[in-house]
């Protein structure tokens, strides 16, 4: 099977972070995770680090969301964490 829209790697973390206008540890740190000070941060965009940092179409749009929501929007990036790990719950 081949790999869908959405899954395909379109844009390195240089080029994306041009485009975007974000620093390229910053879309590393969403996309892998980082360790600061012994304190461990998983991926935001990622559900688990990959070691790629070539993003999929699907990647790049979260990014670019995620862009918005935290310039725009002031939210602040433990608040999207907190919404990202709650269970998800599908209305009928």
């Amino acid at each position: 099977m081949g790999v869908t829209f959405l899954d395909r790697k379109i844009y390195t973390v240089a080029d994306a972070s041009k485009i975007l206008r974000v620093p390229e540890s910053t879309l590393r740190w969403w996309l892998e995770g980082k360790t600061t000070r012994g304190k461990k941060y998983p991926p935001v965009i990622r559900t688990a680090p990959t070691g790629d940092f070539t993003l999929t179409w699907a990647e790049f749009v979260e990014s670019g969301l995620l862009c918005q929501y935290r310039r725009e929007l002031h939210v602040r990036l433990h608040e999207i964490r907190t919404f990202i790990d709650r269970p998800c719950c599908i209305i009928p």
